[in-house]
């Protein structure tokens, strides 16, 4: 009999941060990410007569300008804090509001 390590597919999780009656919902891993590849999003859903105006989102300081996290990337067994952040409008009022996920990547 022959034994083959298997990557296990990652587990998207959400957080959701409400300021002003708009919503900011980020998507990414569940701890423990391992060394796959994961979707990871951020969606913001204005109040009534708001819009959305910009959105970011970061792996601790960094943009990520990629809708997929490679985990292989990551440094085994660190803790990591996904932001998302999106700017709101309604005429001349302006809010930012910031949703965190943090997660782990897998110990070799």
């Amino acid at each position: 009999m022959l034994a083959t390590p298997v990557l296990l597919p990652g587990h998207s999780a959400t957080a959701t941060k409400t300021g002003r009656g708009n919503r900011v919902t980020v998507t990414g891993p569940a701890s423990c990410l391992p060394a796959v590849n994961i979707k990871v999003g951020v969606k913001g859903k204005p109040a009534r007569n708001w819009h959305v105006v910009a959105s970011t989102l970061r792996l601790g300081t960094k943009v990520l300008h990629s809708t997929t996290l490679n985990g292989a990337s990551l440094k085994p067994g660190q803790n990591y804090t996904l932001s998302g952040t999106v700017k709101f409008a309604s005429g001349g009022s302006h809010a930012s509001v910031t949703a965190q996920l943090k997660f782990r990547s897998c110990p070799n």
